[in-house]
């Protein structure tokens, strides 16, 4: 559905104007599902060492957190500003670290886990300033592993910290020293640890993936060739043998992380800044690996080896899990991901859709001891059981005024999430009454003209007439009221409804609230006066 604004005494204006529309586009998103990180030395099992957590496939290994509890609710322990940037959250050793920009230098931070509290930061270089549509910072996410932190700045700048004080070890530019190509929204990609090699894709000419020393920095050996946009190696394990899996522009790679050699390749055939430009591969039971590869479709495919050879197979190609960087992860049989902006459920044998949910809008998911934990671009958090059942929310909270576009972390059984200007520690509490995220966002209609209208609605046996007399009566629509409150009205036969605006940003939607008992659904919100949308 579409909606056009217009009134003959005002115009009204997008809140956060043309900032917030074109923060959101296509290529802001392909920065955050983008990077993946796992530590080679075995982390506690509570620890989340890098991006998608400790073996790189958004599952937390933490044990028993919401299952042990019928009722549990959240509560935000610490909140402290940061500035912006993509990057994800690593928790361990005692550090929480992510990256962003101070507004003079994109800068790495190591925050204390139980305070908040800044333990240190180590200055990256300038702030990489945000073009044609993205946010200003860094885009990779961080890993700690063996006492360092591991980092890639946007322009090009990968470095190694000790931990504990933030004093660089060592670094290395991949673009002067190894004559990679950065994308054109910087080098968003983030490293993995596998088989003592820290592995990074880097693009080069004939030298897609490099492995490096993690003490020294020093190159050890290439593998690949094609272009790499925004992808991240995975670790896997295929046909009994640990290996890291990496795609590029035109094909997917197995390689063994300690030599660099490839052990098989494979033509994906896919395409599109959300399909190929981000893709992440994601295990999804024996020898089988998902690839949202293009923009309007996703596949499984099967490496089972043939003649002693791994050879590719395709299981399925379906349009179910399309048009999102959000990368899903994998429960029981079942994939739960972002399409589009619907939340959903797809069956991982034969890529049929189980059940797709508006809420709890768009965002970004981990799974943690069955259950998804979900923040959305709006800045709520919540949690709801992974089941192929339906979306069954379990607990939310409003935590963020601002925009969220990084996917959260869950570290020795607290939540870890950060928008493009605050981070936060969410606490669960077990037996308590289940928190609420409340709804989507928009301004209460309680003390409006419109918010009377409702009540009388409310009150009426016969809701149809009361609805009629009021529609007949307006002159326009949507509906102004004083210089700011505006409510979008529609009539009209309707399970699931939302609108859609510059009001939002592109391709951002919220849903529209039913008056119980007729057929009309609204959408209030304030808008700046003297504005246009």
């Amino acid at each position: 559905m579409s909606l056009t604004l217009t009134h003959p005494s005002r115009r009204i204006r997008n809140l956060h104007n043309i900032a917030t529309t074109i923060a959101t586009t296509c290529v802001v998103l392909l920065m955050v599902g983008l990077t993946t990180a796992r530590v080679e030395a075995s982390p506690s099992q509570g620890d989340w060492p890098g991006f998608r957590g400790p073996n790189a496939d958004g599952v937390s290994t933490g044990g028993e957190v919401f299952s042990a509890s019928e009722r549990f609710g959240l509560k935000v322990v610490w909140k402290r500003s940061i500035g912006s940037g993509y990057s994800g959250i690593a928790i361990a050793e005692g550090h929480v670290v992510t990256m962003f920009s101070d507004e003079t230098s994109d800068v790495v931070i190591a925050l204390d886990e139980l305070t908040g509290k800044e333990q240190w930061r180590f200055e990256i270089g300038p702030t990489y300033q945000g073009h044609d549509g993205s946010h200003t910072g860094p885009i990779s996410t961080p890993l700690i592993a063996d006492g360092r932190v591991f980092g890639l700045a946007p322009l090009g700048r990968l470095f190694a910290l000790e931990a504990a004080t933030g004093r660089l070890i060592w670094s290395t530019e991949l673009v002067a020293d190894h004559k990679a190509d950065k994308p054109h929204y910087g080098f968003a990609t983030s490293p993995i640890l596998q088989d003592g090699v820290l592995i990074v894709q880097i693009g080069a000419k004939d030298a897609a993936i490099a492995g490096f020393e993690p003490a020294t920095g020093k190159r050890l050996w290439t593998a690949g060739s094609g272009a790499v946009q925004y992808q991240s190696p995975a670790p896997v394990v295929l046909n009994g043998r640990r290996q890291t899996v990496a795609a590029g522009a035109k094909k997917l790679f197995g390689i063994n992380a300690g030599t660099g050699a490839i052990l098989w390749e494979h033509t994906h055939e896919g395409g599109g800044p959300r399909g190929i430009g981000s893709l992440i591969p994601i295990p999804v039971g024996k020898d089988r690996l998902f690839l949202a590869h293009k923009d309007d479709a996703s596949t499984v495919i099967d490496l089972s080896q043939s003649e002693g050879a791994e050879a590719a197979t395709t299981v399925w190609e379906s349009r179910t899990i399309r048009n999102s960087y959000a990368v899903p992860v994998y429960n029981k049989g079942y994939l739960y991901a972002y399409s589009s902006r619907f939340l959903t459920c797809v069956d991982a044998t034969n890529g049929k859709r189980v059940w797709r949910s508006r809420q709890p809008g768009d965002g970004f998911l981990i799974l943690v001891d069955g259950h998804l934990v979900l923040i959305t671009k709006q800045g709520s958090l919540h949690v709801a059981k992974a089941s192929p059942e339906g979306y069954q929310e379990a607990a939310g909270l409003p935590l963020f005024d601002d925009l969220a576009w990084s996917l959260p972390s869950f570290a020795n059984g607290h939540i870890y999430v950060r928008s493009l200007g605050e981070i936060a520690r969410v606490d669960i509490q077990s037996g308590a009454a289940p928190t609420a995220a409340g709804p989507a966002p928009g301004e209460s209609v309680a003390s409006s003209r419109f918010g009377r209208f409702l009540t009388q609605v409310q009150a009426a046996s016969d809701k149809k007439a009361v609805v009629d007399s009021f529609m007949a009566a307006q002159k326009q629509f949507p509906l102004i009221e004083g210089d700011d409150r505006i409510h979008f009205v529609y009539r009209g036969v309707a399970a699931d409804l939302a609108i859609a605006g510059d009001m939002f940003g592109a391709r951002q939607e919220q849903p529209m609230n039913r008056v119980e008992g007729t057929d009309l659904f609204y959408y209030s919100m304030r808008l700046e006066p003297d504005a246009r949308v």
